[in-house]
């Protein structure tokens, strides 16, 4: 399934084989359905970053699967590794905040593997190991110190 396929399927959208039935109507629906993407991307990461809805893991799971989603769009690796080190940085604020109750907490410890992982492999340059490596020894001191 390639990255377009997946976009229309996660944003509700209509799956297609073909790139010949794309039309211009169909890249304004695109374009619609990427705002309400984005505008929930955010909602997600606000809920996320304080703990809100009593800690649903849904809303963990969903922002997850839309940060992979839209990175899946990206065509550069430089931007999919910003995608997903933003991710990892959200989920490491999270684990650091003795104001998010612990269940949160441990929930984002849990998840926090997947974007990490994902931002490991489209480090495309030195500087981006770098800043990986960094964060994981601020997480290795730190997160114990939390939880």
């Amino acid at each position: 399934m390639n990255a377009n396929n997946y976009h229309l399927c996660f944003c509700g959208g209509f799956a297609i084989n073909s790139s010949r039935l794309f039309t211009a109507l169909f890249f304004d629906a695109l374009l619609i359905n990427d705002i309400k993407l984005m505008s929930s991307i955010r909602n997600a990461r606000k809920q996320i970053r304080f703990g809100h809805n009593g800690g649903e893991l849904d809303v963990l799971a969903n922002y997850l699967d839309s940060v992979t989603c839209i990175a899946n769009l990206l065509p550069q690796k430089s931007d999919k590794f910003a995608i997903y080190k933003n991710a990892v940085e959200l989920l490491y604020e999270v684990i650091c905040d003795p104001l998010v109750s612990k269940q949160w907490r441990y929930a984002c410890l849990d998840h926090l593997y997947k974007p990490l992982l994902n931002a490991e492999r489209y480090a495309c340059n030195e500087s981006d190991r770098i800043t990986l490596a960094r964060l994981k020894i601020d997480m290795h001191v730190l997160v114990p110190h939390f939880l």
